[in-house]
């Protein structure tokens, strides 16, 4: 289970969600762009909450407030250590792979920034373990 919460910006809709099933059929650059965002509080943490508006009811109640209300945001948060239990134990390469398209250069290069130097190692330690 990935916990998330999404709100309205005003707070009078508030919900708690699994958003394992936005993971499940995400791409590694969708789930890469969620790690850049720091699982939330921007445009690729949206994106989980407005896919997940078709599958759990609190969420689309959220997004039918959201239409009659003028002027309201929203605002959704990923649990970080649940969206990383969830992609390490799914391949071990996997996180791997999210990592690279964070740090995708023009040339081909890849560099890993410090947020997901963590996750990295892990990974590897996990890898050379077998």
């Amino acid at each position: 289970m990935i916990q998330a919460d999404a709100h309205s910006d005003d707070h009078v809709v508030e919900v708690q969600f699994d958003a394992t099933p936005w993971f499940e059929q995400a791409s590694e650059v969708q789930i890469a762009d969620l790690i850049a965002c720091g699982y939330g509080g921007d445009y690729p943490a949206d994106a989980v909450a407005q896919y997940m508006a078709d599958h759990h009811q609190g969420v689309k109640r959220l997004f039918d407030y959201l239409e009659v209300i003028e002027h309201v945001g929203f605002e959704c948060h990923v649990s970080q250590g649940d969206a990383e239990d969830w992609y390490n134990a799914r391949d071990a390469l996997f996180a791997l792979r999210c990592l690279t398209k964070l740090g995708e250069t023009s040339d081909g290069g890849i560099v890993i920034g410090p947020q997901g130097w963590g996750i990295a190692q892990d990974t590897l330690s996990r890898i050379e373990a077998g």
